[in-house]
């Protein structure tokens, strides 16, 4: 039988939500399915075992409406290798494609379908299923329309199957507002040999249906529907004297309106009341409020109540106004009876209203009237909504949805109600998995309401409690885009400035410093955070190694701030980043102004236990540092030894201040370091004793001599440093491997890459286990790389990552060192003149770059959750292969190896712009970066349709991009040109996505 979406299958004669029309802004927002896949609910529920598809099947599906294309092609290729599995998966690689936004491939896959079985259909009806969910309608009709053209009634063992898509295609052309054809897909269904209770319900649905059209139409059209509703009515009526039967007393009654009045269509209501009355009785006696909602009473009181008021004010509009005011009170009585006692049927909200309507009208004209309770028109939504979050708690999410359109249909006008409603709607949605319905929901309030003054508000808030909820949910890509669009889209909400400064405080915590900062630049100067968004981005600007820009931002929220913690903490920050700018001299001043500042607020005694404690720790800090930066003053001359002198009088009394502080056992060694410098070994040796005794166990004791040539290096002592250095050098075997890898890093961090690579070097030899000795010997090589990496020694590189990878080709340095030799091989090819040694290099280069690739396809590969951006990276990589492969090949005057080059960069570009998904994590950063790029060679080109394209995409994608000016340019250059192409695009896929292969 015909099953409806939230209702069991005891429950028989079930009735089909009414047909509203579907709201705009499902369909703007290309979301239709918004109500439809629950109306596809009410298809044929039960299937032979032949036809229910795979389990793979099912996973494959679940793995496309996840979003994860390329997981789901990977099992769809293994099914598709068992016999007979192509037939059953080319349905879903379709359907994929789609749901990625790849039309044309769709399209051009379903053209080589040979569509000579009925196999085949069904995994054609698939892909117009996935056509419909997107909203391109035009391709779905086209698809169902050839199946019930080549199959025009269903074959042996194929009923339930062909059944099933009739009635679906029915619901679906009902709200595309097909309404004549979907009669004609009914009509399909019934030559499937329905049961008798379904075959009562299609009948039931045909008469509401062609009833519809008649009074949409008008003259011989509308008899020629009336006709047909007449008929599909009598073959329900005394068959049946359930709530089809009930639905069609309805049907005869509007027919009575149109064709004898309203006084025939309310005596047929008034004669088939007992029976109504009956119906309803039983509906009753089953105690289940769900099999209320379909109880006929309510639709035909409805009828009745609307019948009489439209009568009732004609009759006051003519002047009898005694008799109009009698039956618009009767009329009231309908409609007020139908709010109260069916308010968990879709028809009480619209009685509600027009009972609200009548009360009114009365109170205009100064009528008494008795109404049993207060009637306002939210009553009606407030019942419903009850029932609808009552579902939605106890996690009935498809039952609450259906009731959630139900009320929407009625009140989805600018009201705080409906925003709440649209958002337990969105939620409900994206609990069932169904995240592009969601995101249509959550799209329309926001464009619905962002504007508007009165209700921006509460959209804003529901767009909150959404992002607060999937991140709760543990989804969170979904929350992380609810909170980027209220964002973009609430800039004055009450909350904005908070949600910011989190999301921006998050997002750093979670390494996206790119896009943290984005976010704290968008709080302005006028905002109350505004020193908040001041501290994250000097945070930012210090990771980063941005000096300037930290000391700005500092110096700015030093400015806006008032006295206190913050601000004294800001000046230690500013006073950190001019010691490590090289500018020791200033930097003491301000950790001078910061010691005085916490020790007058240590004086006041006034401060809560937990903020002296801050203090202290504060205090401990600059007074560390200072007596540092004391410890690196160069210049002048003439006051170095008066600062170094000072510093070792700062350290001395920094450890006798904090002797249990972890940083005194660096100030004691430091201490001693400077005394050497001084000359003075006396001073030296009883410091370098007293570290020893005081703190025997601290790493500054344990590594006290290369802790000395970390300390000379970061006091600046670059040349007494080196001096132990080359001692190491000169007498290698008195120190183990270990111990020049941990020299070299110093080396390295203080950008002594020469030494380093020299340390790294000696570590090699020192190293003879590949197995015992792997940290060293890949520590080595991969610093060794990176060193001549940023020296520009490629053919070092080369050398180094080459036994790197062959002796360790999975280790955590692999990706970072395939990026790197990729890029090697392509700048040593640019400059190399032989032809056919310049294709190796560059071959090498791709074939590296897809050693990563392939690393990110691999199931149990740790960055499997970074396969997006790791793809985006790999793309933008071989776009800077390809750009010195047209260097090279200017170079040498290579025109074939230039024109094939052009063409791979030019389709790199294509592919990383236009075809990657910017929604994944990791991606926006390299598609930005792509546009440029792509528009120089769109425009020397002379291809303006295309630069206008890539423009506008660029600007949806990117509203507030760093390259948005230059898009408006383009726009407007590509215009002056006509905008047209004169030649077409080519868009030849490179290797980079694909197995190793040579490029020319």
């Amino acid at each position: 039988m015909l099953t409806i979406h939230g209702l069991s299958d005891k429950q028989l004669n079930m009735l089909p939500r009414c047909f509203l029309p579907l709201p705009r802004s499902a369909v703007r927002l290309g979301a239709c399915l918004l109500l439809t896949l629950q109306a596809a609910g009410l298809c044929f529920a039960q299937k032979t075992p032949e036809q229910r598809i795979q389990e793979e099947h099912d996973y494959v599906s679940g793995l496309i409406r996840l979003g994860f294309p390329d997981y789901a092609k990977q099992v769809t290729d293994k099914i598709a290798r068992i016999p007979g599995g192509r037939e059953r998966v080319i349905g879903l690689e379709i359907k994929s494609l789609i749901y990625q936004k790849k039309y044309d491939e769709a399209k051009a896959v379903l053209g080589e379908m040979s569509l000579s079985s009925f196999e085949s259909w069904q995994s054609a009806l698939d892909a117009a299923d996935a056509f419909y969910a997107v909203g391109r309608h035009k391709e779905c009709q086209k698809l169902y329309d050839d199946f019930f053209g080549r199959y025009t009634s269903p074959g042996d063992d194929q009923e339930a199957f062909y059944k099933s898509v009739a009635y679906k295609y029915s619901q679906m052309l009902r709200f595309m507002m097909e309404d004549e054809k979907s009669l004609v897909a009914y009509g399909y269904a019934l030559r499937a040999a329905p049961t008798p209770d379904e075959e009562l319900q299609i009948w039931a649905e045909m008469a509401q249906l062609a009833m519809k059209l008649a009074m949409g139409s008008e003259g011989g059209k509308r008899g020629e529907f009336i006709l047909k509703a007449k008929e599909y009515a009598e073959k329900v009526q005394w068959k049946d004297q359930g709530i089809w039967f009930g639905k069609t007393v309805v049907v005869i009654a509007q027919i009575a309106l149109l064709e004898e009045g309203p006084e025939k269509a309310m005596e047929i209501i008034r004669d088939y009341r007992p029976i109504l009355t009956q119906i309803h009785q039983q509906l009753e006696k089953l105690n289940d409020p769900e099999m209320m909602r379909l109880t006929p009473m309510a639709e035909c009181r409805y009828l009745l109540g609307s019948i009489q008021m439209e009568a009732g004010m004609e009759l006051v509009e003519k002047g009898q106004e005694k008799d109009g005011m009698l039956m618009l009170r009767e009329a009231a009585q309908h409609l007020y009876n139908v709010f109260v006692r069916f308010p968990t049927t879709m028809w009480a909200p619209q009685a509600g209203r027009k009972a609200q309507d009548i009360f009114n009208y009365f109170d205009r004209h100064d009528i008494i009237y008795r109404v049993p309770q207060d009637l306002r028109l939210q009553d009606a939504m407030l019942v419903q909504v009850r029932e609808a979050r009552t579902l939605m708690l106890a996690r009935d999410y498809e039952s609450a949805v259906t009731r959630y359109e139900d009320i929407l249909s009625v009140f989805a006008n600018f009201s705080e109600g409906a925003i709440q409603i649209m958002g337990d709607l969105a939620q409900c949605y994206a609990e069932q998995g169904e995240e592009d319905f969601a995101r249509s929901v959550s799209g329309f309030i926001i464009e619905r309401y962002r504007k508007n003054r009165r209700y921006a508000e509460a959209a804003g808030n529901t767009i909150l409690s959404l992002a607060k909820a999937r991140d709760d949910a543990g989804d969170a890509p979904a929350s992380a885009q609810l909170y980027e669009d209220y964002i973009n889209s609430f800039t004055n909400h009450p909350k904005w400035i908070t949600v910011v400064l989190i999301r921006a405080n998050r997002i750093r915590e979670q390494g996206d410093l790119d896009k943290a900062l984005g976010y704290f630049m968008l709080v302005k100067p006028e905002h109350k955070g505004y020193d908040a968004a001041l501290s994250g981005i000097a945070y930012i600007w210090g990771k980063k190694n941005e000096r300037e820009k930290e000391l700005a931002t500092l110096s700015e929220f030093v400015k806006v701030s008032p006295p206190g913690y913050s601000r004294a903490y800001a000046e230690y920050r500013i006073a950190d980043s001019l010691a490590k700018a090289g500018k020791p001299t200033e930097a003491v001043r301000i950790y001078r102004r910061v010691a005085d500042w916490i020790r007058s607020q240590d004086d006041a005694k006034k401060e809560e236990p937990a903020v002296i404690l801050r203090n202290k720790d504060l205090l401990e800090a600059t007074l560390f540092n200072m007596a540092a930066a004391c410890s690196q003053v160069k210049e002048p001359e003439r006051v170095v030894k008066n600062f170094q002198l000072a510093a070792i009088k700062f350290f001395g009394e920094f450890v006798e201040k904090y002797p249990q502080s972890k940083m005194s056992p660096g100030a004691l060694l430091r201490k001693g370091i400077l005394e050497m410098v001084l000359e003075d070994s006396k001073g030296a040796t009883k410091t370098f004793e007293a570290l020893g005794r005081q703190y025997p166990d601290s790493e500054e004791a344990r590594s006290m001599h290369f802790l000395r040539i970390e300390a000379l290096m970061e006091m600046g002592m670059a040349t007494e440093a080196k001096k132990s250095v080359m001692g190491m050098l000169d007498h290698p075997d008195a120190y183990s491997a270990r111990q020049f890898v941990h020299v070299a890093g110093m080396m390295l961090e203080h950008k002594q890459n020469e030494l380093a690579a020299k340390l790294y070097a000696q570590a090699l030899q020192l190293a003879s286990d590949p197995v015992a000795d792997r940290s060293v010997i890949e520590n080595s090589l991969f610093a060794m790389g990176k060193i001549y990496y940023a020296d520009e020694k490629y053919s070092d590189v080369i050398e180094s990552f080459k036994v790197l990878l062959e002796k360790y080709p999975l280790s955590g340095y692999t990706l970072e060192a395939c990026f790197m030799l990729a890029h090697a091989y392509a700048e040593v090819g640019a400059k190399t003149e032989d032809k056919g040694a310049r294709f190796d290099l560059f071959n090498e280069a791709i074939k590296t770059l897809n050693k990563v690739n392939k690393f990110t396809r691999d199931i149990n590969s740790p960055m499997k959750d970074k396969a997006d951006e790791l793809k985006a990276k790999i793309a933008w990589e071989s776009v800077k292969v390809y750009k010195l492969k047209i260097k090279g090949a200017e170079t040498y005057n290579d025109m074939e190896g230039l024109e094939r080059a052009r063409e791979d960069l030019n389709a790199a570009l294509f592919r990383l712009f236009v075809l990657t998904d910017v929604s994944k994590p990791g991606v926006k950063q390299y598609v930005e970066e792509a546009f440029p790029e792509l528009m120089v060679i769109e425009i020397d080109a002379r291809r303006w349709s295309d630069v206008m394209e890539y423009a506008e995409r660029y600007k949806e994608l990117f509203p507030a991009g760093k390259h948005v000016d230059r898009a408006n340019a383009w726009i407007e250059e590509a215009r002056k040109n006509g905008g047209a192409s004169p030649e077409p695009r080519a868009t030849d896929e490179v290797a980079v996505d694909g197995d190793d292969q040579e490029q020319e």
